[in-house]
């Protein structure tokens, strides 16, 4: 590992003073972008502004015909960043390329560059999701646009409301599944399935073929967004509270390689756990997740979607044991990304649910100054910002801030302390 980091730092340096150089028998790769000015990033190294060129060594050219032939032996992958625009990545070398010498064993991989000149449009972030989808409205697949989705639903019709926004995809090398989040056509996915590719087929659950060339692809995060042309798409309700453990769970996806993938397969079963990995959460399930479920939707009872389906686990002696990324991942992207919260509620009315208990119970309840009741309680409250407070005489207060989500469930447990 240790060598391989070094090889891709010296070429990166390589590249990156070539950019500006130029050695004899190196070979010119153009980049020019739409709108221009975009920074070329070459392994982690900006080395210019678009319109521009990089000086690439010769030998990632073309086929190599002995063992001592000198040979790239790193990928070069370049991204394009500018401000208010979508980063686009290349993978602008094929391989891992094995050569061979006569008796068929394998010497070393090398590497070859695809193409000299790349031209790129660029997608501005406003393109993803209008103003006009800046507050979307609460909607579940194949219910009034106005509803809040509260009550639970039966598998039939959680399957028949959710399946005709869920989509299979496919590059020219690998196929997953995902999921509209947004009229105007945001699809869902994992990072892994369109990383390094330019362009991506959508197809619908009703057979509509969608290409699309707009991808955007979280480096912290295994999600990636491919906006599809047009509008009126069904999508799916993101849950915006993570599922508990022990909650039923169905997974939808095209499991399978090649000519061998069975669309739109339903798999159910609990929600195992809900684990912390570094910054993000993620939600341990035995429900079946196979190759090419990567990117489809988790759904609780409600036919919401709680999770990215992701992974199993790589060791053939665990069974039941898979992971999808927790929804609220997905809405903390788009916030942070675009300025959009989805699922916005346009009506003062909104509600969400908050359980509030206090040790000794029996304590008073006030939100924004107002009583509401003793405590234990649950309380349905006002969507928003809320100032809570809980008193009970001889004992402390207790005072927390709440985001009140819409449709949303939240628990509050106070410990009072005695007065001293």
């Amino acid at each position: 590992m240790r060598l391989a980091s070094l090889r891709i730092a010296v070429i990166s340096i390589l590249i990156a003073f070539a950019a500006g150089s130029s050695f004899a028998g190196d070979k010119a790769v153009t980049f020019t972008t739409e709108p221009p000015g975009a920074q070329v990033e070459v392994n982690g190294s900006i080395v210019c502004s678009t319109p521009c060129a990089i000086r690439v060594p010769s030998y990632y050219f073309g086929t190599h015909y002995s063992a001592f032939s000198k040979h790239g032996e790193v990928p070069i992958t370049v991204r394009l960043l500018r401000e208010n625009y979508l980063p686009k990545t290349l993978e602008i070398t094929t391989g891992p390329i094995h050569w061979k010498n006569l008796y068929g064993n394998n010497l070393y991989d090398y590497y070859v560059v695809s193409s000299t000149q790349y031209n790129v449009r660029l997608d501005s972030a406003q393109e993803f999701f209008p103003a006009n989808e800046s507050r979307p409205t609460v909607q579940q697949v194949g219910a009034p646009a106005s509803s809040v989705v509260s009550a639970t639903l039966g598998n039939e019709e959680i399957v028949k409301n959710s399946m005709p926004a869920v989509v299979v995809i496919n590059t020219a090398e690998a196929s997953g599944s995902g999921f509209l989040i947004s009229q105007n056509g945001v699809v869902v996915t994992n990072a892994h399935v369109v990383r390094g590719h330019s362009s991506a087929t959508v197809t619908m659950t009703s057979g509509k073929v969608v290409d699309s060339t707009s991808i955007y692809v979280d480096d912290n995060r295994d999600l990636a967004l491919i906006k599809l042309p047009g509008d009126a798409y069904p999508y799916l309700r993101i849950s915006h509270t993570v599922p508990e453990q022990g909650a039923d769970v169905l997974a939808i996806g095209s499991p399978g390689v090649g000519a061998t993938i069975l669309v739109n397969s339903v798999t159910k079963g609990i929600v195992s756990g809900v684990r912390q990995i570094g910054d993000c959460i993620w939600i341990q399930t035995d429900t079946a997740i196979n190759h090419g479920n990567s990117g489809g939707p988790l759904l609780n009872r409600k036919g919401e979607v709680v999770g990215v389906n992701t992974l199993r686990a790589p060791i053939s002696e665990y069974s039941g044991m898979n992971f999808a990324l927790a929804s609220s991942e997905v809405d903390k992207l788009v916030r942070l990304k675009f300025g959009v919260q989805l699922n916005a509620v346009d009506t003062a009315n909104a509600t969400g649910l908050i359980s509030v208990s206090s040790n000794p119970s029996g304590a008073d309840i006030e939100v924004d100054g107002v009583f509401l009741g003793d405590t234990p309680a649950e309380l349905p409250m006002a969507a928003g910002d809320r100032a809570l407070k809980i008193t009970k005489r001889g004992f402390t207060t207790f005072e927390r801030k709440l985001h009140v989500i819409p449709g949303g469930k939240q628990s509050v447990s106070a410990e009072l302390e005695p007065v001293k």
